[in-house]
């Protein structure tokens, strides 16, 4: 374990790369995109990744176990109903899929590479520590969830 596994909260990354995003947008080359169609995808983006983020946390609530990202291993049950039988990180996806809607409303491609770098941080800083307390709480559970279930989509 790193110093920096499950140490930074998940929404602070994202306020980070939203700013990135912005400072990209205002520094590198846009693209221009329709207005109509800029707005449509923004909005599918926007529904998809609020429908991912809400079903996450709801599920999380019904199932009575921990949403804190910072302490994994307080986990009380593993969720793999609902939004979970999707993606194994509901919450984080909707993140991202915010940033991308927030990406294109700036019509900024680079911006793009900012939300793989998300993803990518997420993945190792705090999903891999998770999966780690997941399987160490769960055992066999969670890893025949793994095999079924994908990690971000």
């Amino acid at each position: 374990m790193t110093r920096l596994e499950t140490k930074i909260p998940p929404v602070f990354v994202f306020i980070i790369a939203a700013l990135l995003i912005w400072i990209a947008s205002k520094y590198l080359p846009s693209i221009e995109i329709p207005d109509m169609i800029r707005w449509i995808i923004v909005l599918i983006f926007l529904l998809f990744g609020a429908v991912m983020g809400v079903s996450g946390v709801y599920s999380f609530f019904k199932n009575e176990t921990t949403v804190n990202p910072l302490e994994p291993q307080k986990a009380t049950s593993l969720v793999g109903s609902g939004v979970y039988k999707i993606s194994r990180n509901p919450m984080y996806l909707a993140l991202a899929l915010v940033l991308i809607a927030f990406a294109v409303y700036l019509e900024s491609l680079w911006s793009l590479l900012i939300v793989l770098l998300f993803m990518t941080y997420m993945t190792r800083f705090q999903i891999f520590p998770e999966e780690r307390a997941m399987i160490q709480l769960f055992g066999e559970q969670y890893t025949d969830y793994m095999n079924r279930v994908r990690r971000w989509i």
